[in-house]
């Protein structure tokens, strides 16, 4: 583990001692750094409305769970199966695109 660290310590110093600086550059101005997109920033608020709502998914899996009588089932149990599995698959996708890097 201590010679990744090495390692990468002696490649960002390396990086750092022969890279060329943007004002070396003619075609690289500052302009050009001002137009590029602004780093993301993970917001608690999304975090929190995003587990609000994994939260109100898991409680109404478990009422359908809970609430479904195993003797007979209608079609408003396959509806709301196929309704709920619905909503948590792009619950799931939407928290995928928000928070896994994009690399």
């Amino acid at each position: 583990m201590k010679k990744h660290n090495q390692d990468d310590d002696a490649l960002r110093q390396r990086f750092h001692k022969e890279a060329r600086r943007p004002d070396e550059n003619p075609w690289f101005t500052h302009r050009v750094l001002n137009k590029l997109p602004a780093r993301r920033r993970r917001n608690w608020m999304t975090a929190l409305c995003y587990g609000l709502a994994m939260l109100g998914c898991v409680l109404l899996w478990v009422g359908l769970i809970h609430g479904h009588d195993n003797t007979v089932v209608t079609v408003r149990d396959v509806l709301y199966f196929f309704a709920m599995l619905s909503v948590s698959a792009v619950l799931l996708w939407q928290i995928a695109l928000t928070w896994l890097p994009r690399d």
